[in-house]
Formats: C-alpha cells, structure tokens, sequence
C-alpha cells in the first residue's frame, strides 16, 4: 500500500528497483513450487496483518482469482505444490489450523500467527499468541498426526516465521522487549541469534538457496485528541506506542500509556493536559483503565505472574494495590458513578471471562454477571450495565441490563459493528464507535428513542494507516459529548533481501 492507497499485489524482478503492479486488490499468502499464488481477497488490515478474508488461487502472472473458502487468516502451500494449509476461524470463533483443508491440527486459545509448512511437508510451524491481542508469544510446531511441541516461548511481540532449506531449523523475528531480531531454533528447542540489525526486523520468507527477504520498520501510534471550542485537532503522542485509556469527564487530562520500545516493552501509564500544555507526568508501571469521576485516581494492571489492579493517585499520594482474591487476568475496567466502587472483567481459573465489582476501600472482587457475559459501563445512576453477551451472532450482541439482575433489553438503535463506548452525562443516552476499517464516526444514541445523532467523524491520515485502536479506551469522548480522543496505528517498511546469514 503506498501513500494511503488500498493495498496491491506488485511484483519485481531481484536485478531492479521497478515494480508492476497485477492490478489485484489482495494480500498474498504463498506461492506454490508449479508457481501459483494463495491469497487472501477482502480482508480485514490491522496492526498484525491481513485477516479473515477470502482464500483464493491465482497464477503467478496475474489473472482471475479462483475463490477457495471464506474467512481464512493464513494459508501457505506445502511442497508438492497442491495442497494448503490454512488457519481459519471455526464455529465457535477459535482459531485453527488446517493441513490439508479440513484436517485440524492444532486449536488456539488466542490467535494463531506466522503459519509455514516445513520443506518436506511433515511439520507446520507457526506462533501461538495466548490472546487475540497479544503480538507475542511462542513459537510452536504440529506433525500431520496433531502432536505438538512448544520450540521458543517468552517472546513480547513477532514478527514472522520462515523454514530454512535444510528443515531442521525454524527461523523467526522475535522481541523480548518488542524490538524483533532474527533468530533460529531447532526441533528440540536449542535456539540462537542469527541477526540483530538497528531497527525492527519482520521475517517474511526464505529461498530455496537460502536468501531472506526481511522487512524493516517500526509500527508508531498517533493519539488525536480535540477539546471543546478546538478548531483543530492535536497529536499529543509522547513515544513510539502512546495508546489512550480515558479521559477526565471535565475534558481537561488525558490518561494514556507507553508500552514501546522507549521504556523497554513494559507498559507506564501516563497523564497530562488535553490542552497539551504540558509535558506528561509518568504515574506508575501499568496499562490504565479509566480515571475516577472525580480524577483524583487512575485505575490501572500491573501485569505479572500474579497481576493485581493498583490505584495511582492524580495528584499527591501514593498507590494502592486492590486485593485480587482469585483472579489471574484482567482485560477491562471502569469506575461506578460514586467513585467508591470498580467494575472490571477478568477471570479465575477454571472459569470463563465475567465482570466483578470490587470495593477500592480494600474489599475482595465480587462476581456481577454469569461466565461468557461482559459488563463494561455503568450508568450515572448506578442502576445500568452496558453488557456484552455471545448469544447473538458471530460478535454477540450488548445490551442494557438492570444491576439488579432483572431482564435485560437490546440496546435501541445500535447497529451491527458498532460499539458503546461512554455514557452521556444525563444518562440517556450512549455515545457509541461506527463501524469501519479507515474513517468511522461517533454517535449518540437515545436510549428511549432510538435516534442516532453524529457527533464527530474520526478520519485518521492513510499514509501508513494499519488500524485504529479499538481496545476499550482507544477511541474515548466526555460525558458531554464535546472533546474527545482516538489513538491509531501506523507502519512504514521498507523491504529487504538479505544475503550470506546463516
């Protein structure tokens, strides 16, 4: 994709710098060894990739693609050159992979990444993210018989998975600290450093005789804000990864964190001025959630074997850590409307993701909804939830659901793909993200009517355009509707062919 334009297939001879265009709007997956390409038609561009699109076959010159199957993540061609492997999306929403088509191998709990099968078609390799937003993990590898075995694991972020020749290695760009190297492991896990260049390397293939094409860049975030009376809007990113949490409900102070290269992959949670009059004020170690009614605290995770929720002060004071009884992950969190209380979704082991309330006085987390139910706002009256529920649909479905476990009710005027994401201050209504992969916009919908009103359109720069941040947080508007902050993503790559490593 270059300067915003859709992404295209190209392709360029090794002797020059020229490239031609096959005038295919796709993202190519393989090509096979009788030179026929798999790629992936209408798919979905975020920060790890092309998803969840069409798989279809095409010869190498160009031409009309034959359409194989729908939502596909990954596809590659094994040796002979005529059957694929695949990971794709089941019935129930889980990642697997295929090899051949309809054979299952292995099933994620996360997401399944770099998928490659081995030079003589007996093994897949592949990188197995624990979470479906985790751009880690570890580097698996699966027989034709479905055993596993686990070759490197601990790794922050990936960046592409290749065999070399001789199939005895698996060659993968990897990060602890989500700088990604070249690095090899063997089948029985003896793993070393192949290549450490300046910059972020991402490992997209190996030849035959042993060349490397490797891709270089760093993906950089942009956190947009506007503020009441503003004309324009203002980037106040600090580092490379500045990602957005909440916003005060006055629109003066802006909760965010860095979670990049600049403080070593560890996530810091940050504060400062919507206006950008200041520089940010670093509060603790931590992924934030949300900002108090009153400001005074910043709800955030420390995240570790054990992680635990903490309480930053705002001003003076020092952090308190919340009990964490039996949970073993968070994901979302928000405050109830007396500042007295949290509401956050995590889970214990042996049970699925639910929501809890917890006292910030020092009381245990206590259940609030059923496993597999998701309850992400409350109502400025205390007597609403704002829940997710996986009943209806691929996505579920929210709805509003009294706090007192009374029959709960869609959400009036919600459309699908849509998202709420703040309460408006009288509690009538709720200010919800559209749908959309570039330009989207931000509505407020009556809860009694059903009437959508826009509010602002969210139209991020296309050039090196990879996602918006949907994490809850990512896009954030005030109660009244009048400022407001979205966080994108961006990557610049140049591509590479890399000779003589070994």
């Amino acid at each position: 994709s270059f300067d915003g334009k859709p992404v295209e297939l190209f392709t360029s001879h090794l002797e020059s710098p020229e490239s031609s265009s096959l005038k295919l709007q796709a993202n190519i997956q393989s090509i096979s060894s009788t030179g026929e390409m798999a790629i992936l038609l209408d798919c979905e561009v975020d920060m790890f990739g092309c998803h969840n699109g069409t798989l279809a076959r095409v010869p190498l010159v160009g031409g009309t693609p034959r359409e194989v199957m729908e939502h596909v993540y990954q596809a590659d061609w094994g040796p002979d050159g005529q059957q694929l492997a695949v990971v794709r999306a089941n019935d129930e929403g889980q990642y697997q992979l295929e090899y051949p088509i309809g054979t299952v191998l292995y099933k994620a709990a996360g997401r399944i990444s770099g998928m490659r099968v081995s030079p003589k078609g007996d093994m897949v390799a592949f990188t197995d993210n624990p979470t479906l937003g985790d751009p880690g993990g570890s580097v698996m590898a699966v027989d034709r018989s479905g055993q596993k075995r686990t070759l490197s694991s601990g790794w922050k972020s990936a960046g592409g998975l290749a065999w070399p020749p001789s199939g005895e290695e698996v060659w993968f760009s990897a990060g602890k600290n989500r700088v990604n190297a070249l690095y090899a492991v063997t089948l029985s896990g003896n793993e070393r450093l192949v290549f450490q260049p300046p910059g972020n390397v991402g490992l997209q293939d190996i030849s035959r005789d042993g060349r490397l094409l490797l891709q270089r860049g760093i993906p950089r975030s942009r956190m947009i804000v506007s503020t009441a009376g503003s004309e324009k809007e203002l980037d106040l990113a600090w580092f490379d990864w500045s990602t957005s949490a909440d916003i005060s409900s006055d629109g003066n102070n802006l909760l965010f964190y860095e979670w990049g290269t600049a403080v070593g992959g560890v996530p810091f949670v940050y504060l400062r001025k919507m206006d950008g009059s200041n520089e940010p004020v670093r509060l603790g170690p931590g992924k934030p959630f949300a900002l108090s009614p009153d400001g005074k605290w910043a709800l955030a995770v420390q995240e570790s074997a054990q992680p635990q929720l903490v309480l930053f002060s705002t001003g003076p004071g020092q952090p308190r850590l919340l009990p964490r009884g039996d949970i073993n992950e968070y994901h979302y969190a928000s405050w109830f409307p007396d500042g007295q209380q949290i509401l956050f979704t995590g889970m214990e082991p042996g049970h699925a993701l639910r929501s809890y309330v917890q006292d910030i006085s020092g009381g245990q987390p206590r259940p609030i909804t059923e496993e597999g139910i998701i309850a992400l706002l409350v109502s400025p009256d205390g007597k609403q939830l704002v829940v997710w529920a996986p009943d209806k649909g691929p996505d579920g479905k929210y709805y509003l659901s009294p706090i007192d476990g009374t029959k709960s009710a869609p959400i009036p005027g919600l459309e699908m793909g849509e998202r709420p994401i703040r309460w408006s201050a009288d509690g009538r209504a709720l200010y919800v993200l559209g749908s959309g992969d570039f330009n989207t916009n931000i509505f407020r919908i009556d809860l009694s009517s059903g009437r959508r009103e826009l509010r602002t359109e969210i139209v991020p720069d296309q050039v090196g355009f990879v996602a918006l941040e949907l994490t809850p947080g990512g896009v954030q508007i005030t109660p009244d509707g009048k400022s407001y902050v979205y966080t994108y993503w961006t990557a610049l790559r140049d591509l590479f062919l890399a000779e003589g490593l070994k």
